[in-house]
């Protein structure tokens, strides 16, 4: 550590225009964050609209595969994005504007979050996979198929051996970045 009295101070500059901790404006104009509020909840307004449409139109089953419905729910994806970029760096924050809860009877125990009423419980796998040194993103498709016929195979397994399996889900999140700390030994 240098004793300099000329040396760099962290605390010199702009410490007047943003908090430290968050390297986010210490004052924020709140009508661009309202704003995007604005566009999200046309945009919302706009998915209601198209999904009714399209439900009058065709079978429920295949309402949700319509590129009509994809089209403004990549939008709706967009949007929460760029929200949640704009909470970050105008306002140092994370938001939780996209998180879901669903209200619990008031007999439900915190300790049987995944428990059902009937004794049914949520188990949860997770798998993370690349594409491997020589294979493109494309490979990712394969994967996924064979996750899917692996978690037949498992329902199939389970049902077996005695037990009711009400549904499954195999789902694909987004890709995994390098600076994540996925390769983190403990």
């Amino acid at each position: 550590m240098s004793t300099d009295p000329t040396a760099f101070d962290p605390h010199d500059g702009d410490e007047e225009e943003t908090d430290p901790r968050h390297l986010a404006p210490l004052e924020v104009d709140p009508a661009p964050l309202h704003a995007m509020v604005d566009e999200l909840t046309a945009c919302l307004h706009r998915y209601v609209d198209t999904a009714v449409g399209i439900r009058a139109e065709f079978a429920a089953p295949t309402a949700e595969d319509d590129p009509r419905i994809e089209a403004v729910e990549e939008e709706i994806a967009r949007l929460n994005a760029a929200i949640s970029e704009r909470f970050e760096s105008d306002l140092g924050l994370v938001s939780g504007h996209t998180i879901e809860a669903w209200e619990e009877d008031e007999e439900s125990d915190d300790d049987t979050e995944d428990e059902h009423e009937d004794g049914a419980v949520v188990f949860d796998m997770e798998f993370l996979v690349a594409p491997g040194i020589e294979g493109t993103e494309e490979r990712l498709d394969e994967a996924f198929s064979i996750l899917e016929e692996g978690g037949n195979t498992i329902a199939s397994s389970l049902i077996g051996a005695g037990f009711t399996v009400r549904q499954w889900e195999l789902s694909r999140d987004a890709v995994y970045g390098d600076d994540d700390d996925t390769d983190d030994e403990d």
